[in-house]
């Protein structure tokens, strides 16, 4: 059974973590997972702060954490796969892209700028599918209006994520369900995560492992002390 964690952030481009993408590769292998998704923080503001020339330098500045934890990562046997968290400027919402090939961000600019279905069509036409991120944070009881979204982030290891109300969400709506722990420094590695038999490729091969629904979930257990 391999375990993967799909929501890891890196100090060199999540302004909010603390671990850079050395440290947070060295923290999963030590809890025994085959490999992480980095998910650094895309937004409007990052791409303003970071201007380049073109946008692949700025590609290459974003990437930066992804581009430590991977270097770490096949010192010490752990696979790492890079991808995004998108905030859209128009919604202010956090959107998890998952099976794009690693050049689909360098080939599509700003997608800060685009509508929540513009964003989806975008991912789907590279084989991608697009999940909520922590739809339910803090105290919310009703879920943002996510409209064309594949699935959902049901556990999230943040303690402010109401993963109950999450879980329910997708269920009702017979949407696709993911789990990362959403890990920004240390001690928050392995609060979330996926479990399955089959051995993630590549970024890509991710959507159809996520597809298949052949998946558990690490942790099981809400930061509130609930079980799912």
């Amino acid at each position: 059974m391999y375990k993967y964690d799909l929501h890891v952030h890196t100090s060199q481009t999540s302004p909010c973590a603390s671990m850079s993408g050395a440290e947070q590769a060295r923290a999963y292998k030590d809890l025994g997972f085959a490999g992480i998704v980095i998910t650094d923080h895309y937004y409007d503001g990052f791409f303003e702060k970071n201007a380049s020339p073109t946008w692949s330098e700025s590609m290459d500045k974003y990437f930066a954490g992804y581009f430590d934890a991977k270097k770490e990562g096949d010192k010490i046997g752990l696979d790492v796969f890079q991808t995004a968290e998108v905030t859209l400027a128009s919604l202010k919402l956090d959107y998890l892209v998952y099976g794009v090939d690693p050049n689909f961000f360098y080939k599509n600019e700003k997608l800060f700028n685009l509508s929540e279905k513009e964003l989806i069509d975008l991912v789907h036409s590279a084989g991608g599918f697009v999940y909520a991120a922590h739809p339910f944070r803090g105290d919310k009881t009703e879920c943002y209006p996510y409209g064309n979204i594949d699935g959902v982030e049901v556990i999230n290891g943040n303690p402010l994520s109401n993963n109950i109300l999450a879980m329910e969400y997708a269920k009702e709506r017979n949407l696709l369900m993911c789990s990362g722990s959403d890990a920004h420094n240390k001690g928050d590695a392995g609060l979330g995560g996926i479990t399955t038999n089959i051995k993630v490729k590549n970024e890509v091969h991710l959507a159809e492992v996520l597809k298949s629904g052949k998946i558990g979930f690490a942790n099981t257990k809400t930061i509130r002390g609930r079980n799912l």
